[in-house]
């Protein structure tokens, strides 16, 4: 687009001076950058750049800039913030803009955007504690356009929309709203809703008061929630999942304090939830996976910050055992980080889930059994698990016994993919392959030796301490 002046140019925008108007502003729209996901699991929308459209489209000519600033559709995404995603999907901070101007560039962007439904999008990596007034304003320019949004993306080093405003923003951006997602550097506890920088409900919905906060009411079309900003107790998690049925992700921290039980009556059942995430601080989050059933789920992660027991007795914890076996999901994703279970606990989960790809757990306090009933139970024709592909094993309690989990890897090896010619092994499974492919765990976890020199050779994929060791037959353990 840099401007010549030698005939061909003069052609040329002769030629585009005849293009229609209306084929014009397609042709503009068309320019526009795809949106980005980012490793956090949100989208990232075009940033205003005056390298880039549809800026950049009014530096051409003045047709250009006549068309472009009547064309909404050109004005309906924004990004604003320091944070950067490139197409590989990892996050940078390569954009150093204006903090200050932002609110003017917002507030200036969606004026160009007519009527249609908004994506914003306002992420900041870097923010002093100097600044926060000048991100509230940017803040307060988005919520003058709620009613409009579709997708909404803020991430912040702090919090400042707490779990109190959550019901109003669904109950004002009814029934455009699409995808909320609130990050923050820190969660924010519930007990510190009420601190004067945090917006409260009247400052999203002026006719709501501050203790309205926990109405919902109606039909709402959320598609993906992701709270991370703030706690949200069962009560407000319980509202949310029963007026928004056509949630497909969710991923919320629990705020279980005083500790509620759920009400196994009420079981809300969510027919289109492929993908949940429930994590807590120091709380129990069992009881949110009480509330709820996901015919459809097929990832789930299940975490929590409390200590594990240390007085050598673990009492059964069978919400996600209970919970897949009202769901019967197609799950293919199980995390597990810090839940106490015993035995029997794990035997009824694997049992609702011949379906899992990956099972990953992190922070356990395995069983010594577990393995080794994952071999034998309840019979070698009819495991446990039967098309594990992934087992990761991290930062656990328990030493994990190097023979039984030898045993299991190799009794799971059952791979009939054709190996490359010129390395003599697989490189590469093929989608529909029932065989155990990769074991990633820590050395420091592992008691005693695992022996897979044989499976490797054939392709089988050990990672020991995020080390690939595929030129290694034998890792022995550090105890």
């Amino acid at each position: 687009m840099t401007p010549t002046f030698g005939s061909d140019a003069l052609a040329d925008a002769a030629h585009i001076s005849c293009i229609p108007t209306d084929v014009l502003s397609l042709i503009l729209v068309a320019s526009i950058p795809d949106d980005v996901m980012t490793r956090e699991g949100y989208v990232m929308f075009p940033r205003p750049s005056i390298h880039q459209s549809p800026l950049v489209l009014g530096r051409v000519r003045r047709l250009w800039r006549e068309v472009s600033l009547t064309t909404p559709r050109l004005w309906c995404k924004i990004q604003l913030g320091d944070k950067k995603a490139n197409q590989g999907g990892r996050s940078s901070i390569p954009y150093h803009g204006d903090l200050r101007r932002g609110s003017v560039t917002l507030r200036e962007w969606l004026r160009r955007s007519g009527n249609l439904p908004l994506s914003i999008g306002i992420c900041y990596q870097r923010c002093h504690e100097t600044e926060i007034g000048v991100m509230k304003k940017i803040i307060k320019v988005a919520i003058s356009y709620i009613r409009r949004w579709k997708h909404f993306t803020l991430h912040l080093p702090p919090a400042l929309l707490s779990s109190n405003v959550i019901f109003p923003i669904f109950e004002m951006a009814n029934p455009t709203l699409d995808s909320l997602h609130l990050f923050a550097a820190c969660v924010l506890p519930h007990i510190r809703d009420s601190s004067s920088r945090h917006f409260k409900p009247h400052q999203i919905s002026p006719s709501m008061d501050d203790s309205a906060s926990m109405i919902l009411t109606g039909h709402h079309n959320l598609h993906s929630l992701i709270f991370e900003s703030a706690t949200m107790t069962l009560e407000q998690f319980t509202l949310c999942i029963s007026h928004c049925p056509l949630l497909e992700k969710i991923r919320v921290v629990g705020n279980n304090y005083p500790v509620a039980l759920a009400k196994l009556n009420e079981t809300c059942r969510l027919l289109h939830l492929t993908e949940l995430e429930l994590s807590s601080m120091e709380d129990y989050v069992g009881p949110f996976l009480d509330v709820m059933s996901c015919p459809v789920l097929e990832h789930i992660r299940v975490s929590q910050g409390l200590d594990q027991p240390d007085y050598g007795y673990i009492p059964p914890w069978p919400h996600v055992g209970q919970f897949l076996k009202r769901s019967r999901p197609p799950l293919k994703h199980l995390v597990l980080d810090n839940i106490p279970m015993i035995l029997n606990d794990f035997v009824e989960i694997f049992k609702e889930v011949p379906s899992l790809k990956l099972l990953r757990l992190d922070r356990m306090d395995l069983p010594d059994k577990l393995f080794r009933d994952l071999v034998l139970w309840p019979g070698l024709d009819q495991p446990l698990l039967p098309t594990l592909q992934h087992l990761v094993v991290k930062v656990n309690i328990a030493l994990t016994n190097g023979e039984t989990l030898s045993a299991l890897i190799t009794s799971r090896w059952n791979c009939r993919c054709m190996p490359e010619r010129s390395i003599g092994k697989i490189r590469k499974h093929s989608p529909d392959c029932q065989s155990l492919q990769s074991l990633n765990m820590d050395s420091a976890d592992l008691d005693g030796t695992v022996d897979l020199g044989a499976i490797i050779e054939q392709g089988f994929d050990l990672t020991i301490d995020g080390t690939d060791q595929r030129s290694f037959h034998c890792i022995r353990g550090s105890n």
